[in-house]
């Protein structure tokens, strides 16, 4: 009798391929890896201040270069002078967590709660201007006969 293991949650999985990319990697590539996933999104510069050894901006350029062709980083021109940022391609956990502590610091001065509140008035303004489907066979009925009708707008035309 053959053994099937549970299924697992999508997040353990992703984070399951995840280790399991990084564990092919060189040494090099899972040190510059890991730095990109645990800031999120991160300079050629910024990563080689983080690396044990110190590399030149072209090494490290080609190394990160590598990873973005092995679907592990992503790469991103920001705003500021064209700079190339390099941001995880694999969103985890912990990589989002670091995006939205980053964007809490930096556009609600670190206040959770400012976000929050930010959040709820966004969302209600959605829910306002958003058409819910109909649910009941009724509604279906009458949202059908109300599309088939000519519209005020339609007939002054």
């Amino acid at each position: 009798m053959p053994f099937d293991p549970p299924p697992m949650a999508a997040g353990a999985e992703i984070a399951c391929s995840l280790d399991r990319k990084l564990a092919a990697l060189g040494p090099r590539q899972q040190e510059i890896a890991g730095i990109v996933y645990a800031t999120a999104a991160v300079t050629p510069r910024e990563v080689q201040q983080r690396l044990s050894e110190q590399r030149s901006l072209r090494v490290i350029r080609t190394l990160l270069d590598r990873l973005v062709l092995k679907g592990l980083v992503r790469r991103r021109s920001s705003g500021r002078h064209r700079e190339i940022i390099y941001i995880a391609a694999i969103p985890t956990p912990d990589v989002r967590e670091v995006a939205i502590r980053r964007l809490v610091n930096e556009r609600f001065g670190g206040s959770f709660a400012q976000a929050a509140m930010e959040l709820q008035e966004i969302a209600r303004r959605e829910s306002r201007h958003r058409v819910q489907p109909p649910r009941t066979a009724a509604a279906i009925r009458r949202f059908a006969s109300d599309a088939s009708r000519p519209s005020i707008a339609r007939r002054a035309a």
